[in-house]
């Protein structure tokens, strides 16, 4: 399992700039495939009132921090 550094947040966070909700879940599912990831806060609020959305917020469970 890659482990999440500065370098590959900042080459993942280029790859993923302007992708659609359903690539970046793919993107984390092959980076973590034994992950729970959650979408919470404002994302979710802004796609009950269908809102254009600003960024998404993630909760990820059983991925060890150290690996973030």
């Amino acid at each position: 399992m890659p482990s999440l550094t500065p370098h590959v947040l900042k080459r993942l966070s280029a790859m993923l700039r302007g992708a659609s909700i359903r690539q970046l879940a793919r993107a984390l599912h092959l980076a973590f495939p034994r992950a729970e990831i959650f979408l919470v806060g404002g994302y979710v609020r802004d796609l009950i009132l269908e809102r254009e959305t600003k960024d998404i917020d993630l909760v990820v469970r059983g991925v060890p921090a150290s690996r973030l």
